[in-house]
């Protein structure tokens, strides 16, 4: 079980300047079913003393760990990790639970072309630059290599046929698209990944200056994830 249940179970390390304890019935409760099912909370069975907080709010600045995972005590063995990330777009950060039952390795992934690198300037260049570099390679010798550009592409004649040279062709351009996808990602990822880390970084200090550095970090970072979700990711699908 996961979710918000707006409440915590240990007030001195889920709490941070709270003056009482939220919901009391509704956490007795919680503390009963715990017990009565052998429930554990697996990210504070790896952090016994650790404070980190799910939810916050500036003024007056307050925190708790309101969100969590509830797991049968035999499933921790199979526990990986469970963390607390920055989110975006909630006021509530992320709690992610990695659960490894039977390890397998991931065979190599099918692409396909995201048509948002069209509107990307530096691809449609990169792309261009690959095509008459083809055309060079395979122009019958006749022509003045650096006049082909001016020579229309119905009168261009090649080494090899035209199904071919269009085979040719489609083969170059999905290896250079595959290649500059996955730069893309890499540089994206790379950006993601400063933010995540910026993020949890803030997120660990109690020292109320330290909340608008974090909410401008969770802004860029959702302008990121925007991106993704409009299907401008550049990667492999």
């Amino acid at each position: 079980m996961c979710g918000d249940y707006n409440l915590v179970q240990d007030p001195n390390l889920d709490y941070n300047n709270y003056k009482k304890i939220n919901n009391p019935k509704a956490r007795n409760k919680l503390l009963e079913i715990k017990d009565m099912y052998n429930l554990v909370d697996p990210f504070r069975e790896i952090n016994p003393s650790l404070r980190r907080y799910t939810w916050r709010r500036k003024n007056p600045l307050k925190q708790a760990r309101l969100d969590f995972f509830l797991i049968p005590e035999t499933f921790l063995s199979s526990v990986d990790k469970c963390t607390i990330i920055g989110s975006y777009r909630s006021d509530h950060s992320m709690v992610i639970l990695n659960l490894v039952f039977n390890p397998f390795v991931k065979g190599k992934p099918l692409w396909k072309h995201n048509n948002s690198l069209l509107k990307d300037k530096e691809y449609l260049k990169t792309i261009n630059n690959k095509i008459e570099e083809i055309k060079t390679q395979y122009a019958v010798p006749v022509y003045n290599i650096n006049n082909l550009k001016d020579i229309p592409n119905k009168e261009l004649q090649f080494t090899i046929n035209d199904q071919l040279f269009l085979e040719t062709l489609l083969m170059e351009i999905r290896g250079k698209s595959i290649s500059y996808s996955c730069y893309k990602k890499k540089e994206r990822e790379k950006e993601e990944k400063n933010l995540i880390k910026t993020i949890e970084t803030l997120e660990k200090s109690l020292e109320p200056e330290h909340i608008q550095p974090l909410e401008e970090a969770k802004t860029l970072l959702s302008e990121i994830r925007k991106t993704k979700m409009r299907g401008q990711d550049h990667e492999r699908n």
